[in-house]
């Protein structure tokens, strides 16, 4: 990662206030340093929707419903109790 496209946007985020101004920088910043995709999530709690845990994210079409399906269910927060 390019040091100074961090810096740069550090800057910027310290003169912005909203989600709207933040996430266009933070995804520019993203495609800079090659990345394609992204997921900005909070921890979920037990029987949360995955889904609703995204605060910021840019998938491959489809993926949060095959992450949901095949993966979630393995991931220690996501699974069911145990009975």
């Amino acid at each position: 990662m390019n040091i100074t496209l961090l810096v740069q946007f550090l800057a910027l985020l310290e003169e912005m206030k909203t989600r709207e101004e933040i996430l266009p920088e933070f995804e520019r910043l993203l495609d800079r340093c090659g990345f394609d995709f992204y997921g900005i999530v909070r921890q979920p709690k037990p029987h949360e929707n995955p889904l609703r845990l995204l605060l910021a994210g840019r998938w491959p079409e489809g993926w949060p419903q095959i992450y949901i399906r095949e993966l979630a269910p393995e991931r220690p927060g996501h699974a069911p109790p145990l009975s």
